[in-house]
């Protein structure tokens, strides 16, 4: 029987203990009214600031994973995934903690009308 502890799920505070920070490389042109080039700067210049501190991955569409290695350092993971929106918040996944303290990951499966709203559960590791 599973205890109403163990049931009992939230959102961890973005001040909480955690893994890495989770970030996605500027996708569209036409989403950044002509500073398509300065936001990759500053995406640059934020991810190496949060790098001092803890491990980062950026998330950069295909054919943009390339670029995204040559402006990042080095001790930024750069993985390639599709994605339309470097806006991480309304597409990606949500990371959440039951009651024993395990991090459970509810994906988002897709931006598209035809699947919006589908989810899985993932249980991981225990926060520490």
């Amino acid at each position: 029987m599973t205890s109403s502890t163990e049931r009992a799920w939230r959102m961890p505070g973005e001040f909480e203990p955690h893994d890495g920070c989770l970030m996605v490389w500027p996708t569209r042109l036409d989403l950044w009214n002509g500073r398509f080039d300065a936001a990759k700067c500053e995406y640059t210049e934020t991810a190496a600031a949060i790098a001092a501190f803890e491990p980062v991955t950026m998330i950069a569409a295909p054919g943009q994973a390339a670029e995204a290695r040559a402006m990042l350092p080095a001790a930024v993971e750069v993985i390639e995934l599709p994605v339309d929106d470097s806006w991480f918040h309304d597409s990606g996944p949500i990371f959440t903690l039951d009651g024993r303290m395990v991090v459970h990951v509810v994906a988002r499966a897709s931006t598209s009308s035809s699947t919006r709203g589908a989810r899985s559960s993932r249980p991981g590791t225990r926060m520490r």
